[in-house]
């Protein structure tokens, strides 16, 4: 199946981010609570995390994230779901094939 160059709403730009936005926020989780873990293990403190060591954890999951899917897919899990896909720097386009 030929995909399509529709362009996209603002709407389905808006959905792709805030799906991105959820899976961020499960990954932070993630990272925070296997952080916490470790710690945990290795000093047997009950406590939170220095400021910069969390947000570095943060800054760097966030990194990993995108750029994992834009090494291996071209596209983020977002993008995916909602048939986006980047033809050039100033122009997205919604693919309807199923494989996209």
């Amino acid at each position: 199946m030929e995909p399509t160059n529709k362009k996209v709403s603002l709407l389905r730009i808006v959905a792709a981010t805030v799906y991105d936005s959820l899976l961020m926020l499960g990954v932070w989780f993630l990272v925070g609570s296997l952080a916490l873990g470790i710690k945990f293990v290795f000093t047997g403190e009950v406590s939170s995390l220095h400021p910069v060591t969390g947000m570095s954890l943060v800054i760097l999951s966030t990194w990993l994230y995108f750029a994992m899917f834009w090494i291996y897919g071209g596209k983020t899990l977002g993008m995916s779901s909602w048939k986006l896909r980047i033809v050039s720097h100033c122009l997205l386009y919604t693919s309807d094939a199923a494989d996209e």
